[in-house]
């Protein structure tokens, strides 16, 4: 995208006084993280909690208690284990038993007790049948992401009362990393002329990706369509525990259900961070397993969260447009467009094996899938997501700006007053000084809107400068390093 600098007034140098500078700490650096993950095999039914559960389950997101023609395979005890923030059930792949069969029912011991049930989703997601992916791969349900548990209970039932082979329940601490806290996005690198402005992004490098748990990658020829997809994860995560979650998603999809990575290309928080996913995405063709059937020649952007039950933050509809027109653009697709897929088939695709489907090059996963995601929420923004990844898309540009040091922010922007509605360059390098300071600014986009200003104003109140929420001579000096006058 190519970001217009909005009219910016010259402002009036005053006399400055000589005064000792402020210091601020240079942000965490970035180390991979090795998540903890727990798998035990489960089997068998308690007598006592099949006792207790006599009556239908209080389940959400599911069918209630047995439902017809369902009968109770595995019901574990009350499980204590080590804290974690995401689980999951999956067996062997050699199961007699189809997982359309198959109901997981989930409920875990968080700080205020026990939750509900909760019917967990026999995942959607996967790689395409007859690929070598889906021959090392279990089959599973969707992670669970919680805000923290020490406890589990699990129950499985299945049209025969058949226990699937090889069942395990799997908890994943996916640590945590100082640099959570300040998780930049790394600036965009130049494009090629007719090619969409690259947004910023989050590599995997800075979210903490333990690259000895994925595969080599697989590459596709093109990519023809984005599929949007949410994660059905908690919202109520913070900005330092976007990164844990990405990261829980990443060791569940590959040591849990034994895929090559984690199955999206993109992901976006709720504040339009965007995380690169699968390995090499931002710069190639990468096949995901992000919508099974129809991995191939698209690329799968997950709203981090449950947009079934909360409707999707404006910035994170945003986010997914830019990268959707981005990445489409760089193989000349269009997103307002339609493409013809071929179906690989699979479980619960729409579509059988050998079907050419006509899809919009941006859709919702509910379109090829039988499934809920990304939740009614997010689907209902598919209009606006694809109209923005439109206009994304026919942004070009030959250039990017080069980047100004810290050091040298008063020697270049000294002259220019920036407030509310300001955009460009100049901005992008504010915000990616501030969120260095750990004054998350949001993403360094170069619009400055409300999260900007409130760092703005938070530096402002750290470094004793008149509080404005406006950025002017002073602050720039302030913000290099430079003696400044202090109110």
């Amino acid at each position: 995208m190519r970001l217009v600098p909005a009219a910016l007034a010259v402002a009036l140098t005053p006399a400055f006084i000589a005064v000792p500078t402020v210091a601020f700490d240079f942000a965490d650096p970035p180390h991979p993280v090795s998540p903890k993950v727990v798998s035990t095999a489960i089997k068998g039914v308690d007598p006592g909690e099949l006792a207790g559960s006599a009556r239908p389950l209080a389940v959400t997101g599911g069918p209630v208690g047995l439902t017809p023609k369902m009968a109770v395979a595995v019901l574990t005890p009350k499980m204590a284990v080590a804290r974690f923030t995401v689980a999951g059930v999956s067996w062997s792949r050699t199961s007699v038993v189809a997982a359309t069969d198959v109901t997981v029912n989930v409920r875990v011991n968080e700080a205020s007790g026990w939750t509900a049930w909760e019917t967990v989703a026999i995942t959607d997601d996967g790689p395409d049948p007859a690929t070598a992916e889906a021959a090392r791969a279990r089959v599973g349900t969707t992670p669970l992401v919680s805000d923290g548990a020490t406890g589990i209970q699990v129950r499985v039932d299945t049209t025969t009362g058949a226990t699937p082979p090889g069942l395990l329940v799997s908890t994943i601490d996916p640590g945590t990393s100082p640099a959570d806290d300040d998780l930049t996005p790394a600036a965009p690198a130049g494009s090629a002329s007719a090619v969409a402005r690259q947004p910023a992004i989050i590599t995997r490098a800075r979210w903490g990706a333990d690259e000895r748990l994925r595969k080599a990658l697989t590459l596709n020829a093109s990519v023809k369509a984005i599929t949007i997809h949410h994660t059905a994860g908690t919202n109520g995560y913070t900005q330092a525990g976007a990164a844990a979650q990405v990261r829980g998603i990443y060791a569940y999809d590959t040591l849990t259900l034994g895929w090559d990575d984690i199955a999206y290309n993109f992901l976006v928080d709720k504040w339009g961070r965007i995380f690169e996913g699968r390995a090499g995405s931002i710069t190639r063709a990468v096949r995901g397993a992000h919508a099974m059937g129809f991995n191939t020649n698209t690329m799968g952007v997950s709203a981090i969260g449950n947009y079934e039950t909360t409707a999707a933050p404006a910035v994170m509809v945003d986010a997914m447009a830019r990268v959707a027109g981005w990445k489409l653009s760089q193989y000349a697709g269009n997103p307002l467009g339609k493409v013809v897929l071929t179906s690989q088939g699979g479980v619960g695709a729409k579509f059988g094996a050998g079907v050419r489907a006509t899809l919009d090059a941006v859709h919702g996963h509910r379109i090829t899938s039988s499934t809920a995601c990304p939740g009614k929420f997010l689907y209902a923004q598919m209009g606006t997501i694809r109209a923005k990844a439109g206009t994304y898309a026919r942004t070009s540009s030959t250039t990017t700006p080069v980047l100004v040091p810290a050091a040298r922010l008063f020697a270049s922007y000294g002259r220019l007053t920036l407030r509310t509605g300001s955009s460009g360059p100049p901005v992008r390098d504010l915000q990616r000084e501030l969120n260095r300071r750990k004054l998350p600014a949001g993403v360094a986009d170069g619009i400055f809107g409300p999260n900007t200003r409130a760092a703005v104003v938070a530096f402002q109140k750290a470094a004793r400068l008149r509080v404005t929420g406006i950025v002017a001579a002073n602050d720039w000096k302030a913000l290099s390093g430079l003696p400044y006058t202090k109110v």
